[in-house]
Parts: C-alpha cells; structure tokens; sequence
C-alpha cells in the first residue's frame, strides 16, 4: 500500500519542474550581441577575428571596415569573447545577457 503512495507522489512533485521547464525554454528569445573594436587612440580596427564561444557552441565573424560586430545567439546566457589581430594583444573578455536583449560591448585593443 505504501509504496503505491509513492508511485502516485513521484509525478506530483515533478510536475512543477517539468512545467517550468517548458515555459522558459518557450519564452527563450535570440540575443544580438554588437561591439565595436577600437585602439588606444579610439581609431576603429577592422578585421579583427572575433570568436564568441557559448554553451551551445562557438560563432567567428570578423570585424567590418568601422570596426563593427554583431552575433546573434540563440537565448540568454554567458559569453567568452575572444579577440585577436597581427600586432595587437589579444583580448579575453566574458559576458553575460538575457534572453531578447540587444547588448553592445566596445573593446580596446593596444598594440604590441
């Protein structure tokens, strides 16, 4: 008898998680990630490689002439943006944003 009680009971109490799960992952939205990419004096650098690594996966662009990113995640979380080009240092930065949020993150690059 008692251990009919429990088979009853597992369902009950993870139903609320179950459920939950569902409604976040339903309301995940993409992030659009933009950057500009600048030296010391604040001039723009083009064709700097750009990887942005997430839990899912990583995605590599490359700056544009004025020194522009953008990736487009597919939900929220954290980010670990690399950056690198011939005569600077390279940079490490790490990001985090919500699900349907647009964020800019400007990073200065110093030569070698």
């Amino acid at each position: 008898m008692r251990l009919h009680k429990i088979k009853f009971l597992i369902p009950v109490i993870l139903f609320p998680f179950i459920f939950e799960s569902c409604i976040l992952d339903a309301t995940k939205e993409e992030v659009i990630l933009l950057g500009k990419v600048t030296d010391s004096s604040g001039a723009a650098i083009s064709d700097v490689t750009v990887e942005v690594e997430f839990i899912s996966g990583k995605i590599t662009t490359y700056t544009s002439s004025d020194g522009s990113f953008s990736v487009v995640a597919a939900h929220g979380g954290t980010a670990l943006i690399r950056l690198g080009k011939e005569d600077y240092i390279p940079q490490l930065v790490k990001t985090a944003f919500k699900s349907g949020e647009s964020k800019t993150i400007d990073i200065r690059m110093v030569k070698i």
